[in-house]
């Protein structure tokens, strides 16, 4: 089978005479058939995120559920990149061959995340 994952994301800016906005759609083939859906806690002390069955993790979507503190996403052993506000979400591609690593900066943060192995 070809074409299992549809990804869709879209960017709108609107501000002071100023407008723009970009949205794009991939089908993407996959070659193992292992995807995960979880809610998590994430603390100030930080944590790889729980993979599941998914030993390659392709696709990440993580939606910070906390209406005050921020986490962050990377490698546990590097500057950790992607910053997820209160509230929001992140759709990303996941280098090989690296653990995903959450840390919150504050609290105790829950997100809701999901994962599709490519």
């Amino acid at each position: 089978m070809a074409d299992e994952l549809t990804v869709t994301a879209g960017l709108s800016y609107v501000n002071t005479g100023v407008s723009m906005s970009f949205t794009g759609t991939d089908k993407v083939t996959i070659a193992a058939n292992f995807a995960l859906r979880s809610l998590i806690t994430v603390t100030v002390a930080g944590m790889a995120l729980p993979l599941g069955g998914v030993t390659t993790p392709g696709y990440v979507l993580i939606k910070n559920t906390d209406t005050t503190n921020y986490v962050v996403v990377g490698n546990s052993g590097d500057t950790l990149p992607i910053q997820i506000k209160a509230g929001e979400l992140a759709l990303f591609r996941w280098a090989a061959g690296i653990t995903p690593y959450v840390i919150s900066n504050g609290g105790n943060v829950v997100i809701d995340y999901m994962l599709i192995s490519v």
